[in-house]
C-alpha cells in the first residue's frame, strides 16, 4: 500500500480570510497544516508516501523535513502548475509512483486523526472509509449496514450519521485510475461518490467509525478557529 496525500487546491477561504501563508503552512497549536496531516499517517509509517502538489515555493525542501521529523521515508513528490477537477483527478496523477498490484491510501492536507485511532490492521475489503460522526451537510457521507459494509456514498447529501474523514483506501491503484477516467461530470471531481461505482462492480468496501474526539477539522478559518477553541492538547507526541 502506498500512501497519497493531495495538496493541489488554491486555499482560496484562507487567503480570503486574511491569511498570507500557503494553507500547508498555516499553524495550529505550533505545527502547520501538512504537520498535522502527516501526523494523522503515524500507524502508516510502513508505506511508501507520495506528495501531489501545486507549486508553493520550498515545498520541495519542507515536505521530506517534515516526513523525516515525523519519522517516515524519504517520500515522493510531484509538482503541478495547474488546477485540476479535484482530489479524485489529482490523485491519478501519481499513476508514475505505482506498480501493477499497489494499493493507495488517499488522505487531504487539512485534517487531523490521532493516529492510536486509524490504523492499517483496521483495513478491510476492497474499498475502506474512516468515517465520524459530525452535524451538517458539509461533508462525504456513507450508508451502511449492520455490519459496516457501505451502501451509498453521496457529496454533500446527508443520508447518514457516517461522514467522511476524508481517507479513502483502494485495493488497486489502476483500478481507481480507471474509475475516475469514466467517471461523467463537468463540476468538482471527489473521491467518495466513486464508491458507487466501484460498488456496483464488486467491490466490497467498509466504513470505519472513528470516535469523535479523534478527529480535528482544519479546513476552513472557521475550522481553524473552532479548532482553536479545544481546551486539550492533540499532537500526538507519544506517537512520534
Amino acid at each position: 500500500m502506498k500512501i497519497l496525500l493531495t495538496m493541489a487546491g488554491l486555499g482560496s477561504r484562507f487567503k480570503t480570510a486574511g491569511y498570507t501563508h500557503e494553507k500547508y503552512a498555516i499553524e495550529f497549536q505550533g505545527h502547520t497544516l501538512l504537520e498535522w496531516s502527516l501526523a494523522s499517517l503515524l500507524s502508516f509509517r510502513g508505506s511508501e508516501l507520495i506528495l501531489i502538489t501545486r507549486r508553493f515555493e520550498g515545498i520541495e525542501e519542507e515536505l521530506p523535513r517534515i516526513a523525516k521529523n515525523l519519522g517516515f521515508a524519504e517520500p515522493k513528490l510531484q509538482v503541478i502548475d495547474y488546477v485540476t477537477r479535484g482530489q479524485a483527478e489529482t490523485a491519478v496523477l501519481a499513476a508514475p509512483f505505482f506498480e501493477e498490484d499497489d494499493s493507495i491510501l488517499i488522505f487531504n492536507t487539512d485534517t487531523f486523526i490521532d493516529p492510536r485511532e486509524m490504523r492499517p490492521d483496521q483495513i478491510r475489503g476492497a474499498g475502506w472509509i474512516p468515517t465520524f460522526e459530525a452535524p451538517g451537510e458539509k461533508w462525504s457521507f456513507v450508508d451502511a449496514d449492520a455490519d459496516g459494509r457501505a451502501v451509498r456514498t453521496t457529496e454533500k447529501e446527508r443520508i447518514s450519521d457516517n461522514c467522511s474523514v476524508g481517507v479513502y483506501y483502494f485495493d488497486s491503484f489502476f483500478s481507481y485510475r480507471d474509475l475516475v477516467a469514466r467517471a461523467e461530470t463537468d463540476k468538482e471531481l471527489y473521491v467518495a461518490p466513486l464508491y458507487n461505482q466501484w460498488m456496483a462492480e464488486g467491490h466490497p468496501t467498509f466504513l470505519h467509525r472513528l470516535p469523535k474526539e479523534a478527529v480535528t477539522i482544519l479546513g476552513t478559518p472557521e475550522d481553524l478557529e473552532e479548532a482553536t477553541s479545544l481546551s486539550r492538547p492533540i499532537w500526538p507526541e507519544d506517537c512520534i
